[in-house]
């Protein structure tokens, strides 16, 4: 009997059309696996949707928008939507925005380390930053009186005491 002479790269190409045929086959048991539950669930009366579709996302602005911001700790959301906003977003004004909180200017630097060059970069982008509002009472914050907002954002307010810092009560 004839020895068959193999050489590293027929040895190689084998391997790679043996795993190639099996991936194919795979895939092709699992599309015939999902088809099969498909038809069992439409048998049974039960809806079945298509396959899944890529979801939309969801901006709640437009670019036209004035956007009131309460509530915002060390302002990197105001930041953040100024810097990398989404692409419906890229040319929303600077002086569209108005980013408040409730603590102090001073507070807030104390607070949040961070918080001081935030709030440089959005007012030397444009944005208005306002201190010492109280969400609950816009009504009052004379800052405001006037404006007209097509948008009011209150990102979730955390509870310091939950992130492990020790804020005052309003925070």
């Amino acid at each position: 009997m004839a020895k068959i002479k193999r050489t590293k790269k027929s040895l190689k190409a084998a391997l790679s059309s043996t795993q190639a045929r099996l991936n194919k086959n795979k895939k092709q048991a699992e599309g015939a696996a999902a088809q099969t539950l498909i038809q069992r669930a439409k048998g049974a009366g039960i809806k079945v949707k298509g396959t899944a579709k890529s979801r939309r996302s969801i901006i709640p602005f437009k670019a036209s928008d004035k956007i009131l911001l309460i509530g915002e700790g060390n302002f990197s959301f105001s930041v953040a939507l100024l810097q990398h906003p989404p692409p419906l977003l890229e040319h929303l004004p600077p002086a569209n925005i108005t980013a408040t909180t409730y603590d102090t200017e001073e507070g807030c630097y104390a607070k949040y380390p961070d918080a001081e060059l935030y709030v440089h970069l959005l007012r030397e982008k444009g944005a208005r930053v306002l201190f010492g509002v109280d969400a609950t009472k816009l009504e009052k914050t004379s800052a405001l009186k006037g404006n007209a907002f097509d948008r009011i954002v209150w990102n979730f307010p955390h509870a310091g005491e939950y992130s492990g810092t020790q804020l005052d009560e309003k925070s």
